[in-house]
């Protein structure tokens, strides 16, 4: 009798721990979820309230959190954001003429290669330069390196040439001394 009452103590103690266990999954996940959307808002109405100069680290967070939520939301239900043409403007700066890759390599998506890189900026507003800018401006910073460093070399020869023509002059003329006072 005493191994049947165990057996049935851990027989119930198994199943409230699996009922337990279950509850807490569903809930953490559902409390997870819930706490993320609070604080995303939370994050997005403050930052917007204080305005962008003051809160900008939780301005940023919050159009994050917008921008995932979103992209989330898509997801979820299903649809695409990707339009098959993009709408024509009179103030596009992008060259949309159709070019043919030199090199053989495929054009992009939507048959043009425009042969341009993006141009980014920071917050600041300062223009973040493209790769191929910044390596034509490394070679050209390299070329007025070496041009200095060969500047500095000429200095040194001719400085070196100097203070031995005045090191020859101090001993002809300390040479000269001497004889002039045997005299």
């Amino acid at each position: 009798m005493g191994t049947n009452c165990l057996h049935t103590f851990l027989f119930r103690l198994r199943g409230a721990c699996e009922d337990m266990f279950t509850r807490l999954i569903l809930n953490s996940t559902r409390v997870y979820i819930l706490t993320w959307i609070l604080l995303g808002v939370i994050s997005l109405l403050f930052g917007a309230i204080a305005g962008v100069d003051t809160s900008n680290p939780l301005y940023t967070t919050g159009q994050t959190w917008l921008g995932i939520a979103v992209t989330i939301g898509y997801s979820y239900f299903g649809l695409n954001n990707r339009t098959n043409e993009a709408p024509k403007d009179e103030n596009d700066e992008m060259d949309n003429a159709d070019h043919d890759a030199p090199d053989g390599g495929d054009d992009d998506a939507n048959g043009r290669n425009g042969g341009e890189e993006a141009k980014f900026t920071n917050e600041r507003d300062e223009m973040i330069l493209a790769a191929d800018d910044l390596k034509s401006q490394l070679a050209e910073a390299e070329e007025k390196m070496r041009a200095a460093i060969d500047v500095e070399v000429k200095l040194h020869k001719v400085v070196i040439a100097l203070k031995r023509k005045l090191n020859e002059e101090h001993d002809v003329a300390a040479d000269g001394d001497t004889s002039s006072i045997l005299l």
